[in-house]
């Protein structure tokens, strides 16, 4: 494998890389020369698909001319950006369950696909939109083709909670109607109750065919073998192989389902998942909606990270000694419309890949430092727990950001992130070697060791699942700004997920994962955990090592109510750390955020402002120690001399 020496590019090929191979050495040498040494190919604007005999053959050559040059070559082989050819081989796709009345509607009880019985009939109009805009696949945007009704339910509500003791299934009752023309499909009929009948109300789920490839389809999955097998016989020689996201393919109302699906969770938990679909959209009186949601979308998540690994068991048994990753990507803004990926369970996906990929993508319309500060603590985490003990950090804003991009950078740099960079590439070679340089000097002092921590926090991926999406998603904000909060206030952590946190075990007084020991856990919005943690939490709030915040446990994913020894929760706001003393190594001026890198004998420090276009403040206390610093903007770094004196080694 090549040494890393220069900054990593995010090279998208469009039809000219692909068709012109002079064009393509032309501009990898360009790169080269510019100081990168790490390229990570994804087909951007193309007309090609992933496995097209031409775009195999320029990936062969390219990675070929970057091994003769000692660069690394990653590039992208996600099967979504072949879906129109795998899906006409197997048939086998994704289908979508919408269950609000319009594309454009809040998640609200008057909006979902939801409709009080009047005389005993319903009429229940939902208005979709043909195509959604998703980079991911080869064509661009997905389409939605209402197919039919999946299930209708009748029921009885208290304050918006269905009584469990009243659902029925009206499904043969129920009519589909379809216009295509307007975009609109209706559904109606008779209820089956007494016209005079009160409180009674009907629940839909229509069905649409959608363009994205059903990861859970077994012939999906085989049909990827001959592209493994094609790069091998093409003489293909890469360094890592990495997929685009991680692939649930839903939108944050839109349910994903196909036969497979179905099929898997039948068999997985041992009921039909068509009978239970109310309680993926409405609470249910007995608390029974928990175990649906978490057992729904832990089969999404299982089936995606399985279908990672079949490809990567795959692509390593053709080549040795790969990388792999999944990028997992955040929105930060007013503009997200997405389930971020975030919202599952990134750490799952690092028993499939060996380094951590986030990317970043900013609505730059409403901006908040807290969050991301708080997002490069996810990125730095998924890198150490990583087999390949790597992060590497990706960010989309708009064009013309350039102060805000060198601002991220800085940051990230801060928490050893590799920065992928992605840019045009004509006329900017000499800004690439500007920033080749600083990636070259700041290796050479951090070896981009990640900074210490002595906090976990562990991330309420069940209690997440659990809940509606606009409160998981508002949850999940206001608990990734309360992380940066934490980080400006010179708390040193790291997150994980439940999943990575049953590995660990109590050690000298602390709690250690891996080779990273903490002095203290912190577990926000614990309402749902899984029922495997049980034993581990008990032990850990009876010995202080482990605080709970915002709410008390309430069920495990399985449904089960629960009790656990909580003494006091604490809240996600900026008294925290008047209240919980919880260990903080860095006491640190205003506008002011660090960390802490050791190695060996060597401390450093690097240090930036919070604030973009301003400078931090003139002092930082570390161990109880207080240093006096020159305010700088960007990013420095101090190697500890003594308890008085601090080095600027950059």
């Amino acid at each position: 494998m090549s040494d890393i020496h220069g900054g990593f590019f995010f090279w998208q090929w469009t039809d000219k890389e692909i068709e012109d191979t002079k064009l393509l050495k032309s501009h990898l040498v360009l790169l080269s020369q510019a100081g990168f040494s790490t390229f990570f190919v994804s087909l951007g604007n193309t007309r090609y698909e992933l496995m097209d005999p031409k775009v195999i053959r320029a990936l062969a050559q390219a990675s070929q001319w970057a091994e003769v040059r000692g660069l690394q070559f990653y590039f992208e082989a996600d099967p979504r950006r072949a879906t129109r050819s795998l899906i006409g081989k197997t048939g086998e796709f994704l289908q979508f369950l919408l269950f609000l009345k319009s594309h454009k509607a809040s998640y609200q009880l008057d909006n979902l696909t939801l409709a009080r019985i009047k005389r005993n009939r319903f009429t229940i109009r939902c208005d979709y939109r043909f195509l959604h805009r998703i980079e991911e696949i080869s064509e661009k945007y997905v389409s939605l083709q209402p197919s039919g009704l999946e299930k209708a339910y009748r029921f009885k509500m208290e304050n918006g909670v269905i009584l469990k003791e009243t659902v029925q299934d009206i499904t043969p009752e129920t009519r589909f109607f379809a216009n295509i023309a307007k975009g609109y499909v209706e559904l109606f009929g008779n209820a089956g109750v007494d016209e005079n009948a009160q409180d009674w109300w009907v629940l839909v789920f229509p069905r649409f065919e959608t363009n994205l490839l059903d990861f859970w389809g077994r012939e999906n999955r085989d049909a990827l073998v001959p592209l493994v097998e094609n790069l091998f016989d093409s003489g293909l020689i890469p360094d890592g192989v990495f997929w685009a996201k991680a692939g649930f393919g839903n939108r944050l109302f839109q349910l994903p389902v196909s036969l497979s699906i179905f099929n898997s969770f039948l068999a997985e938990y041992g009921y039909d998942l068509r009978d239970k679909l109310y309680a993926l959209v409405l609470p249910v009186d007995d608390g029974s909606h928990i175990r649906v949601r978490c057992d729904y979308y832990r089969l999404l998540i299982d089936g995606v990270y399985s279908a990672h690994r079949d490809f990567f068991s795959t692509f390593h048994g053709f080549f040795d000694s790969v990388s792999t990753g999944i990028f997992y990507r955040w929105h930060l803004g007013s503009k997200e419309k997405f389930t971020s990926d975030s919202q599952w369970d990134p750490w799952q996906g690092l028993g499939v890949g060996s380094v951590g990929c986030t990317e970043l993508e900013l609505s730059t319309d409403s901006l908040c430092m807290d969050e991301i500060l708080g997002v490069m603590v996810f990125a730095r985490s998924l890198g150490v727990f990583s087999q390949g003990k790597q992060a590497i950090f990706r960010c989309i804003v708009k064009k013309g950001e350039r102060a805000l991009l060198e601002h991220i950078r800085d940051l990230a740099w801060m928490h050893s992130l590799q920065w992928l960079e992605e840019n045009s590439i004509s006329g900017l070679e000499s800004c690439f070697q500007e920033l080749n340089k600083k990636i070259q000097t700041i290796r050479s002092i951090t070896r981009f060791r990640f900074p210490v921590a002595e906090v976990l926090l562990v991330y309420p991926v069940h209690t997440f699942l659990a809940l509606d999406p606009v409160e998981a998603k508002a949850k999940r904000i206001q608990l990734i700004r309360w992380i940066g909060f934490l980080t400006r206030s010179g708390v040193q952590l790291d997150v994980c997920s439940p999943s990575q946190f049953l590995r660990g075990k109590f050690s000298n007084g602390g709690f250690r994962i891996g080779l990273r020991t903490y002095q203290k856990i912190l577990y926000p919005y614990p309402t749902v955990i899984s029922p495997e943690s049980l034993d581990l939490l008990y032990d850990l709030l009876r010995s202080d090592l482990m605080w709970m915040g915002e709410t008390m446990p309430q069920r495990t994913s399985s449904g089960n109510p629960i009790s656990l020894p909580v003494k006091e929760l604490f809240q996600l706001d900026n008294s925290f750390l008047e209240k919980f003393p919880v260990p903080r190594m860095l006491d640190l001026a205003p506008n002011t955020v660090a960390t802490v890198i050791r190695h060996l004998d060597e401390v450093l420090l690097l240090v930036s402002p919070v604030e973009m276009g301003k400078k931090c403040g003139d002092w930082i206390r570390f161990e109880n120690h207080k240093y006096l610093i020159s305010p700088h903007s960007g990013l420095a770094i101090y190697r500890v001399q003594s308890q008085e004196k601090l080095t600027r080694v950059y």
